[in-house]
């Protein structure tokens, strides 16, 4: 990268900014970079050879490479407002069964923040202790798995909604924690939280589920 910028102090801000870039899936934020030491000028050079691209408005990624599901997550939570990646796509990111195929990129922030994002980033909001419940998977934040079950199971089927919860419960993830986030994040218009409840108060203990197979779980579920 030595024809980026002359001198040796143009060349470790560049090296500095990847640095950063290598840790957040590829991308940063151009406060990131002005951190780094990269100028606006260094900045529109790296794009304008094709070292960097601009995915997103105050975001930087690396030029050359078609960003994966973690980078485009990572890209999104760098905007201004976005406290993380929620719903199905915190489900993919936490591997839930039945999410590794989603390609949405939802994220979430504070009730009023309004914010600014393009497709296919979708903004949700929320007036709940947020801050309570993000976790980081790898360098992306995202809402804890009790949390992105109880958002995401109002809007898919009920099978689905099981087989989630299932693997959730089958990594030893503690059904009062995910209960005490449903009755946290319950409240008039918001169904999620209760279907959750539901689910859990029909789910098979540890050791049913463990002797009987998912096929005879789900007909029970279903029912």
């Amino acid at each position: 990268m030595g024809d980026v910028e002359p001198g040796s102090a143009g060349r470790r801000a560049t090296r500095s900014l990847f640095a950063v870039m290598a840790s957040q899936h590829g991308v940063a934020s151009t406060g990131q970079a002005r951190g780094a030491g990269v100028t606006r000028a260094v900045e529109q050079r790296l794009v304008d050879q094709g070292a960097l691209i601009r995915p997103l408005p105050g975001v930087l990624a690396v030029g050359g490479v078609r960003p994966s599901f973690p980078a485009q997550a990572m890209a999104a939570t760098l905007r201004p407002g976005v406290l993380g990646v929620s719903h199905g796509a915190a489900a993919r990111l936490h591997r839930l069964a039945g999410f590794e195929e989603y390609r949405v990129i939802d994220v979430i922030g504070r009730r009023g923040s309004h914010l600014r994002v393009p497709p296919p980033i979708t903004a949700h909001y929320s007036r709940g202790p947020l801050d309570q419940h993000l976790v980081r998977v790898g360098t992306i934040a995202v809402t804890s798995i009790p949390l992105t079950l109880a958002l995401i199971v109002q809007g898919i089927g009920r099978a689905e909604a099981f087989a989630a919860l299932d693997d959730v419960l089958g990594r030893g993830v503690p059904a009062d924690s995910i209960r005490l986030v449903a009755r946290q994040w319950r409240e008039p218009g918001r169904s999620g939280p209760g279907l959750l409840l539901r689910l859990l108060d029909r789910m098979p203990t540890r050791s049913t589920r463990s002797a009987e197979g998912c096929g005879a779980q789900l007909s029970r579920v279903r029912r």
